[in-house]
């Protein structure tokens, strides 16, 4: 207790002591304008992605913006560029894509004026090169796993095909119009299973798609249809499909209410994240004791690295915690 007492002090003393000495009605100018230029830019940048949404509802595709096209010119950016937008295609809200990967390219930039500011040259140089290789953890740690993701979506999945086979008969042409009715990874691996249908026998492919997924539930999907080849009728294998749905979507709304049980401790790292990030902007602002030790002096620069490296890995635990697992 004495030692939490002893740290904040000090920079309670400093904000005092700035406020007395300061101009507070020049204060309160400065952070309101500052507070509207920041609700300029959000609403600015809602704009934009309201506008590429709609481009995409009307289009099917997604509007790049210009700067993103020379950004993309740097292969290291590029290829970040694009398993962000992967990441948030899988989430269906890939018009924020640009709108995310400004933000971070402005954190990488104020990273480096920062420390030069503060004629830390070589910090200025290493710390976007650090946080650009934490974004590109970060967006690992974001993706979803494919088994996660066709066991989200099979659900669906099957109950179009269960209405598909009321048009029609054919396994194949089943398959088929199912694979167009569904979305990534499913959609592939519908659409394979059926042209391997088109070129080999039906039996064969199923017996190959089997054998190729370790899934249970894609696997228990390929036997129905196998057993509607052999000897069963389409009503009982329709039945069949229902019970393996209803079946599935307990499953995936277990694994939910499980990760959704974890959102309380994952809310209260994040607000301690957000508060320590407060801290160090206070030390940084407006307490020069603070300015002086974290980068002036050799320990101060280990304790600034190490406090932003444990906020930022205390982000990736809280993402890792909040992902359903297969």
């Amino acid at each position: 207790m004495d030692f939490i007492q002893t740290s904040i002090e000090p920079m309670w003393f400093a904000v005092t002591d700035y406020l007395s000495n300061s101009n507070l009605l020049g204060l309160l100018t400065n952070f309101l304008l500052l507070v509207m230029v920041l609700i300029a830019i959000l609403n600015y940048l809602n704009y934009l992605n309201e506008k590429r949404k709609r481009f995409r509802i009307r289009s099917g595709s997604v509007r790049k913006s210009r700067g993103v096209k020379f950004i993309k010119r740097f292969d290291s950016l590029r290829k970040l560029y694009e398993e962000l937008d992967v990441v948030m295609a899988t989430k269906g809200k890939e018009h924020i894509t640009d709108t995310v990967f400004y933000i971070f390219i402005g954190v990488l930039l104020s990273s480096s004026a920062l420390f030069l500011y503060f004629q830390v040259y070589l910090m200025a140089l290493l710390a976007p090169l650090g946080l650009a290789w934490y974004g590109k953890k970060l967006i690992h740690a974001m993706q979803q796993d494919s088994i996660v993701l066709i066991e989200r979506s099979l659900p669906s999945a099957i109950d179009n095909l269960i209405r598909v086979s009321s048009r029609y008969s054919d396994v194949k042409t089943i398959v088929y119009e199912t694979s167009r009715l569904v979305d990534e990874p499913l959609r592939g691996i519908l659409d394979n299973l059926s042209r391997r249908m088109i070129s080999q026998s039906p039996r064969e492919a199923l017996d190959e798609f089997q054998q190729e997924y370790e899934n249970v539930w894609l696997k228990s999907m390929a036997f129905t249809l196998l057993s509607y080849l052999e000897d069963s009728d389409k009503e009982s294998t329709m039945a069949n499909l229902r019970n393996l749905r209803d079946i599935l979507q307990q499953d995936n709304e277990g694994k939910v209410k499980l990760a959704s049980e974890r959102k309380y401790g994952i809310m209260i790292n994040y607000a301690l994240v957000v508060a320590g990030f407060v801290v160090l902007g206070l030390n940084i602002t407006i307490n020069p004791q603070g300015k002086e030790f974290f980068f002036n002096s050799f320990f101060g620069l280990v304790c600034l690295i190490a406090g932003i490296s444990t906020m930022l890995g205390t982000i990736t635990l809280n993402i890792k915690l909040s992902k359903i697992k297969k």
